[in-house]
């Protein structure tokens, strides 16, 4: 992956946050520059990165409901942070070697566009989305 040199952190930070916030998000070719641009900005704390609400953590519970898998950030899944992968997309992440009920209690960065329901959800839709950190 190129570096982002830092004379354009703040462009990158920009270009970044809006791009992750809009639909070309979906956009799997992408993915490796948008991660250049997120890094550059993260390391200099700009737009959402400087942010604490953005901390990375790991979630506290993996479970299969109904063909859907939660990955559950707290103990109150009515309230807390999750992420869903639907049935449909789960063939995806095993292909890309991820096993999302694996991802239990894993350091983890979950990108994707944020929802109200119940708690804060972001849906997965393909594997690039999820970024295992080391424990």
């Amino acid at each position: 992956m190129a570096a982002v040199p830092e004379a354009n952190a703040q462009e990158a930070g920009f270009f970044a946050e809006t791009t992750i916030s809009r639909s070309n998000l979906h956009n799997r070719a992408r993915v490796a520059k948008m991660l250049a641009l997120e890094s550059s900005a993260r390391r200099a704390r700009l737009g959402i990165w400087g942010h604490p609400f953005y901390a990375v953590i790991a979630p506290v519970q993996a479970a299969r409901v109904k063909g859907r898998i939660y990955l559950n950030f707290g103990d109150d899944w009515r309230t807390n942070f999750t992420i869903v992968l639907e049935a449909k997309v789960r063939s995806l992440f095993a292909k890309a070697g991820l096993d999302p009920l694996a991802l239990e209690v894993r350091w983890l960065r979950d990108r994707g566009l944020l929802k109200k329901r119940n708690g804060p959800m972001i849906v997965a839709t393909y594997p690039e989305q999820i970024e295992l950190l080391a424990d």
